[in-house]
């Protein structure tokens, strides 16, 4: 017998092609239910889709479109994912693996939270490997495997891991005969799943794990000790295809211990299963596995018979394995020495290898004729482009001079407009460092020769009035403090948001001793870093001192802090007290400060707003885009 017979069918948990009504306990009574309006039909009919190997292919699909239906009326986004993963089964059921491949595809694109859907995102990832098995596409096949694999352990899906082990094991059998591995990778599987209700999901990795064990070790206890709980598995679901693989796994492992009555009735059982679900290939599996016993068994009357089962349903499927039947019967009624039969079958395969033989002539005659008729357009439409080419040639060389010449200009003028830019460039940086070097040299020089002057009189006592003196003494600080803010930004060719923080600590530093009821913080949050013109980050430190100096001098506050913040495409500086604060929409007047703040946030092209802190207090923000 051949025992290899359903190894290809177990990659992908028995996809099959089912044609007519199957009846079981659970179908039954799922069917029964979806009749009554009052039950949740969408439920119902997920469930009868798990049973669609036990389904006839119409009815599977049947149920499938229709819970397609329902969730698009309810734009539920997920369960019409569920529903296209059922119908993209029947299509393999059906052997039309092209169209199941599309629709994992295209719904896998849509998947955009993985880790929320990640369930059926990976069943419809292993729709798309059955798909790619039933092509043959090895190296893809084994590519999405390891993939999706990887899937499942990182969004920790048991069951997304289960599946590509066992599909793993079964494309090393299918496609390289490679049994260690294979036998590696389905244990693996059975492993995971064992310890868990998810190995009821997946008793085809029990049968095949029975089928290496009988078909290639020979060890007898090991097949049996698999294929007994695939058989649980079996009752417990009331699965008829699982019955049916598990009476034909059992008929092969009768069949090694020499059991022929056993294995006969085994086969018996699961033609009859295979029969009541409809699917025709494993009708065929079914009919070819009796013929085999029946032949070994030198029952040949029995052989017959069954063959003519066979030969009625490949008719019906139209199925290209006919030539081989009709040969392997003509070898059949020869031993029985009816060779009348013999013969007929033997021009029964002649017939087809000939029609098959003209088919593939005709196909070769039609493709020389289409093939010369195609090199006399090619011919003639070459001709016609040669003759275009000698036309285009002669426009485009004038045409190519004209765009050299205008080319070279194009070129000239923009180093010339290069070389201009460069010299402003140059002529602004000597201008800005003159200017800054005159605010250091004079009026500094001057500002710091008043507050010594004052200095100089407080000490020899020449003035009286303290007050006036103190208040021309704190301008004169002011200036100084001033000029050397502004010295500091014009000295630089850009400045960086860390280096107005690291401004802003000094600053802080000097301002804390005036007020030490006051906690004063400055936080640095910048993965980003955005440059500043001089200019730009003059106003940007005088708009923080304005603010900062309001929350010290006019909000009472306690505590105070400036965020300064830059991620990605935004930059952002907050200054924000815990002191009274105000409602800046309630505000009928705008003192000189506030338009100032504006007036600077607008020329260093950032967004200000004032608002109110909760639960107290008063927050200031600048906002910018960053420029890529």
């Amino acid at each position: 017998m051949n025992v290899k017979k359903n190894i290809l069918v177990f990659v992908c948990c028995s996809f099959t092609n089912l044609s007519i009504q199957a009846q079981s306990p659970v179908i039954n009574s799922l069917r029964e239910a979806l009749t009554n309006p009052k039950n949740d039909s969408l439920s119902l009919l997920f469930s009868l889709c798990k049973q669609g190997s036990s389904l006839p292919s119409d009815s599977f699909m049947h149920f499938a479109q229709m819970a397609r239906a329902i969730s698009l009326e309810k734009n539920d986004f997920t369960n019409r994912l569920w529903a296209e993963f059922y119908i993209g089964k029947c299509y393999v059921f059906e052997g039309k693996a092209d169209s199941g491949l599309l629709i994992s595809e295209m719904d896998m694109k849509q998947v955009r939270d993985i880790r929320s859907q990640f369930s059926v995102y990976h069943q419809l990832w292993w729709l798309k490997i059955s798909c790619l098995t039933k092509l043959r596409k090895f190296d893809e096949t084994f590519a999405e495997c390891y993939k999706m694999l990887e899937s499942g352990e990182k969004y920790g899906d048991l069951a997304a891991q289960v599946l590509a082990s066992n599909a793993i094991g079964s494309a090393y059998f299918n496609f390289s005969s490679d049994f260690v591995n294979a036998k590696k990778w389905w244990m693996l599987a059975y492993q995971l799943a064992a310890p868990s209700t998810v190995l009821n999901e997946f008793p085809q990795i029990l049968i095949n794990l029975s089928y290496l064990y009988y078909g290639i070790d020979k060890n007898i206890d090991s097949a049996q000790f698999f294929l007994s709980k695939a058989f649980a598995i079996a009752e417990k679901t009331q699965s008829l295809k699982v019955y049916a693989d598990c009476y034909s796994t059992q008929a092969d492992i009768d069949n090694l211990e020499n059991k022929p009555a056993e294995a006969e009735k085994m086969l018996q059982k699961g033609l009859q299963l295979y029969k009541q679900i409809g699917n025709t290939e494993s009708i065929l599996e079914g009919l070819t596995s009796l013929i085999d016993f029946y032949t070994d068994q030198k029952s040949y009357a029995k052989a017959i018979l069954y063959g003519r089962q066979t030969e009625e349903y490949l008719n019906k499927s139209h199925s290209g394995s006919l030539t081989e039947f009709y040969r392997s019967e003509a070898d059949i009624y020869e031993k029985v020495g009816n060779y009348v039969m013999a013969d007929s079958m033997l021009h029964k395969f002649i017939h087809i290898q000939d029609s098959l033989y003209t088919k593939n002539k005709v196909e070769d005659l039609v493709q020389l004729e289409t093939k010369y008729q195609l090199s006399s357009k090619e011919a003639f439409i070459a001709s016609q482009k040669l003759e275009l080419l000698r036309k285009d040639i002669l426009i485009g060389g004038v045409a190519g001079i004209t765009i050299l010449i205008a080319a070279g200009g194009i070129l000239l003028f923009r180093r010339y407009r290069r070389n201009q830019i460069a010299a402003f460039a140059e002529a602004e940086e000597k201008e800005r460092k003159r200017i800054a070097a005159d605010l250091h040299d004079n009026i500094g020089a001057y500002a710091a020769a008043i507050s010594a002057g004052i200095d100089e009189i407080e000490s020899k006592k020449l003035v009286s009035d303290d007050i006036s003196m103190q208040n021309l003494k704190n301008n004169a600080t002011e200036i100084i403090s001033s000029l050397r803010d502004t010295i500091w930004a014009f000295n630089k060719d850009s400045v960086s948001l860390t280096g107005i923080s690291d401004r802003l600590k000094t600053y802080i530093q000097k301002m804390q001793p005036a007020y030490p009821q006051v906690e004063i913080r400055i936080e640095e949050n910048i993965s980003t870093e955005k440059r500043l013109s001089p200019a730009q980050a003059l106003h940007i430190f005088r708009i923080v001192q304005e603010a900062l100096h309001n929350a010290l001098q006019h909000s009472r506050s306690e505590k105070v802090r400036i965020d300064i913040e830059s991620h990605e495409l935004r930059a952002k500086i907050s200054i924000t007290d815990d002191g009274d604060g105000f409602d800046p929409s309630k505000v009928t007047h705008t003192g000189n400060g506030l338009l100032n703040m504006k007036s600077r946030a607008a020329e260093a092209d950032f967004e200000l707003r004032i608002e109110k802190n909760y639960p107290k207090g008063t927050k200031v923000i600048l906002t910018a885009t960053l420029r890529k």
